[in-house]
């Protein structure tokens, strides 16, 4: 047998592998979609109601905020979910350490982080994509489906969840040794509140020029404006493509320092 065959060999049975890790993640998944799926429409409908209707009427007419938070609540769905892995993968790091088990699998170790990050993605992205039905029937005439760029959404969809995916690696990869609740408060809490979620980018740049620019180096602004601009018209928001270049930027960023880390710490070469 030629060493090309070999390697071809070799190479499928990597991606054999690979696929096996991946289904078994998302056998685990479905066991919870359903619990998963009404924890998400519980918190759509709580929103779309405080902020589409009672906060709406305090504003007034002339602002139509429930569409504004809708499309903010679907695309930090994914962020959230994503998180809850974190808390799940660093007690498995200091008690039963399955994680051990799935980096001895006949693959590399940066496709074996890889897989789990590519499928925390994939699952919040199922939960996150179920909710826009939810958010029309609730929201009905204030919220226009026919001005929608769903292939935009759906290029935002797959952008934003990879990079929840990979920047959980990155978080499980630096709270080794660290204060869970230091890290909350000092990176996931300022990256939600100037994310975007309350308010546009452009809103901010008119009350502050220079806490807007600053605030491009929080990817949550490009998830955020990448959303709306392709769910409730360009206008008013940061342009889509670069939305979705910064998001993969972002992403590749948080996947080569979380695996680069996590190989060190867990002994993998």
């Amino acid at each position: 047998m030629s060493v090309q065959s070999v390697q071809k060999k070799h190479n499928l049975s990597v991606l054999i592998t690979a696929g096996q890790l991946f289904r078994k993640e998302m056998s685990s998944f479905y066991k919870q979609l359903v619990s998963k799926l009404v924890d998400a429409v519980i918190n759509v409908s709580l929103m779309i109601i405080v902020f589409g209707y009672f906060i709406q009427q305090q504003i007034g007419s002339g602002n139509n905020f429930g569409p504004f938070i809708l499309i903010g609540t679907i695309a930090s769905l994914g962020f959230w979910d994503t998180l809850g892995k974190v808390g799940d993968m660093i007690t498995d790091f200091s008690g039963p350490r399955t994680i051990t088990y799935t980096l001895s699998l006949p693959m590399p170790s940066w496709l074996a982080l890889s897989v789990l990050a590519v499928s925390w993605a994939v699952t919040s992205l199922v939960i996150s994509c179920s909710m826009l039905p939810v958010g029309k029937l609730l929201l009905y005439n204030k919220f226009d489906l026919s001005i929608i760029s769903y292939w935009r959404l759906g290029i935002m969809f797959i952008c934003s969840h990879l990079f929840f995916g990979f920047f959980s690696l990155w978080l499980v990869s630096i709270l080794k040794g660290a204060n869970i609740t230091t890290v909350w408060l000092r990176v996931i809490n300022p990256l939600y509140t100037f994310g975007c979620f309350w308010y546009s980018w452009k809103t901010m740049g008119q009350i502050s020029p220079v806490l807007s620019s600053i605030n491009l180096i929080n990817p949550l602004v490009y998830v955020m404006e990448g959303f709306r601009a392709a769910t409730l018209g360009q206008e008013g928001y940061m342009p889509f493509w670069i939305c979705a270049v910064a998001l993969l930027g972002f992403t590749f960023l948080c996947a080569v320092d979380a695996i680069s880390r996590l190989r060190k710490q867990l002994d993998f070469v």
